[in-house]
Formats: structure tokens, sequence, C-alpha cells
């Protein structure tokens, strides 16, 4: 089997490889071949649906061979003061992209951000646009000022459903060379598992990982879930 992080290996390259957000990649599908992209991005949802990745893939489309040196990428959760926001994502949204038209900076988990840094960030934003394209993800969209959100076509990441989601973890464990024999049993159990993990396909995913290659590792440990499952709800009631 492959070694290295099965997230990394089934993450999408195209948007075509995006699941479960069809909104997103119809629009997306549209920037592509008219070559016209917003201005800004603001992507919505919980954890695991993609948000990221699709703001890679969108990096990707739109930068060609620009991306290594004109995509950039800051999770807000760790820089998430207004000293970064005007000393290091200024500096960059002014400098002049190496070889594309146009950067494109992806400021994840926005709703980490400062009060104070979200509306230093929003006059970033204002002002760069010929620039750059900006693009914001959030778990908590209530968290993420308005006036940065008016200023973006926004897209509301759903959770992925079980079809959806269980053809993705097939395709990770085909990437990855999980053995044939294991893949036929898994497979039975996909669809609960996203289930079981409302729809976070990377929480699946690193869930898969864990296991020991074995045909009955998944069935094993989904019934351990629902036992934590079960056992949790009646503490709770209790």
């Amino acid at each position: 089997m492959m070694q290295g992080s099965w997230n990394a290996e089934g993450r999408p390259r195209e948007i075509a490889e995006i699941v479960g957000q069809p909104e997103f990649t119809k629009d997306a599908k549209g920037w592509i071949e008219n070559d016209s992209y917003p201005e800004a991005l603001f992507f919505v949802g919980p954890p695991g649906t993609g948000k990221t990745s699709a703001a890679r893939v969108i990096g990707m489309t739109m930068l060609g061979e620009g991306y290594d040196c004109d995509f950039y990428e800051c999770n807000a959760s760790d820089d998430r003061g207004i000293d970064f926001i005007r000393n290091v994502l200024k500096t960059i949204a002014q400098t002049s992209p190496h070889i594309s038209e146009r950067k494109v900076i992806l400021l994840d988990e926005a709703d980490g951000l400062t009060p104070a840094a979200q509306d230093a960030a929003r006059q970033i934003v204002e002002n760069n646009t010929k620039n750059c394209l900006f693009i914001f993800t959030a778990n908590d969209g209530s968290k993420v000022r308005k006036a940065i959100q008016s200023r973006c076509v926004t897209y509301l990441f759903k959770p992925v459903d079980v079809i959806e989601g269980s053809e993705h973890l097939r395709n990770v464990c085909k990437k990855v060379m999980v053995p044939h024999s294991v893949l036929l049993t898994w497979n039975e159990f996909f669809p609960r598992l996203v289930r079981q993990m409302n729809g976070d396909l990377r929480a699946c995913v690193n869930m898969l990982e864990a296991l020991n290659p074995y045909e009955d590792a998944l069935e094993r440990k989904i019934g351990d879930l629902g036992m934590i499952s079960k056992a949790s709800m009646s503490s709770l009631t209790s």
C-alpha cells in the first residue's frame, strides 16, 4: 500500500473531481470556460466538505503554471491578528504576480480572524481585486463580517451524501492501493461510514487510513462507533 496521507492522495486536482457541491462546480466550469473569475469567493460549511480543496483547485485551474508562485494560502486560525493582515497579507496582495495576470489568495478558516483583522482584510480586498482573487473559507459563516461576505460570491458547502461519499472513498482506496479483496468488503460499509461521520469525508478517509488492511476491520470499527454513540446517548438521557 502507498505511504503518505490518504487525504492528500484523494484530493481533487480538477473541478470535475470535487464531490457533492454541484452549484459550485457548475459555476466554476463556467469561469474556466470563459476565463473570467469573480473578484472574491466565500466558501462556508462544516469541516470535511471540501472548501479548502475547492479553493486549491480554483488556484490550479486559474493559474496553471503560475500556481506554485502565485497561489498563497494562509490559515486564519493561526495568523488571526491585525498585524498579520497589515504586514503580510497586504504586501502579498499589493505585489505584482510572478507569472499570472492575478494571484489567488486563500484565507482558510477566516472565521478565526479577529474583528479588527477582518476589517483590515476587507480594505485589502476592496483595493486589490484587479491584482488578486481572494477566497475565504469558514466553518461558521456568522463569525465573518457581512462587509466581507457582501464582496464575495458565496457558496454553501453541504455534507456529502452517502452515494457520492462512498464513491469518493472507493476512489481514494484505489489510489492508495488498498488490496482488492479488502476493498470489496469495505465497500459494503462505506455508506454507513459516511452517514456516521455526517458527510465529513476527511474524517472518513482518516479513519480508513488508521485501520489495519483486513477485510473485517471497517465493519468492526463501525460497530465500535455505534456502541460509543449509544453509550453517549444513554449518558445524556440518564
